[in-house]
């Protein structure tokens, strides 16, 4: 691959994949079996890499259709700044970060050269209809590129979910306690003064890492998408 051994302002799609690889590869190291500890946490930034990996796929996309087909960005020509359509009008790549919008766009460019990719390709360009589910949930779970980086954003409901340890009653953990299919339980309790419970913090460790799974296999499928766009339509450049 050509793109490989040049700098990124030389690559086809002005290194756009190349570093959505780079965050791909970097969360595989921070968590090579796909498995990270949501008590302290470390899921945030692994996740935020796997997302930031799949905004910068689907922009890397956008840039080779547009690239490889001279696609006018709005009134500017095909080399020009890249920016991606939206319901609002032509906007640059550096404003737009909600995944839902690149992808759209994106699978609209799919839909409007399926004839030259079917006779001129030897890729099968067909994408599983999880696909889109899972696009869905990453849009849902972070629209602006913001819920794992911080431990607070707008989203009240979604920052409380973001630590494995969760707030509960006594009655609470003894229900967990009593449960004949739970693991030993760990569980933060606090007592007054006469040694009279007043709240505790448990692990949850049976909910919360569905995101988890869906952002690392929707940045792995674009990636190979990648692969395939940079031969096919950008001759390995």
């Amino acid at each position: 691959m050509h793109y490989m051994l040049m700098p990124l302002h030389k690559h086809f799609d002005s290194g756009f994949g190349a570093t959505a690889e780079a965050f791909k590869k970097a969360a595989e190291k921070l968590a090579p079996d796909g498995d990270v500890s949501r008590a302290f946490v470390e899921h945030l930034p692994v996740n935020f890499l796997y997302r930031h990996a799949t905004e910068l796929f689907l922009k890397s996309g956008v840039v080779i259709f547009h690239r490889r087909f001279k696609l006018p960005f709005g009134t500017e020509p095909h080399n020009s700044e890249p920016m991606v359509r939206t319901d609002k009008g032509w906007k640059p790549f550096h404003t737009v970060h909600r995944i839902a919008l690149l992808y759209s766009y994106w699978r609209e460019l799919f839909a409007t050269h399926r004839d030259f990719l079917s006779q001129n390709t030897s890729t099968s360009w067909e994408f599983p209809l999880e696909l889109d589910e899972w696009i869905a949930a990453i849009d849902k779970s972070d629209p602006g590129s913001t819920f794992f980086r911080y431990p607070i954003t707008k989203d009240k409901t979604g920052d409380e979910q973001k630590s494995g340890f969760k707030e509960a009653t006594q009655e609470e953990i003894v229900a967990q306690i009593e449960r004949p299919d739970r693991k030993p339980l760990k569980a933060f309790i606090i007592e007054d003064d006469n040694d009279q419970f007043m709240t505790a913090y448990y692990l949850d460790e049976e909910s919360g890492g569905e995101i988890d799974v869906v952002l690392r296999k929707t940045a792995g499928l674009l990636s190979a998408v990648h692969f395939a766009m940079r031969i096919e339509l950008a001759g390995g450049f």
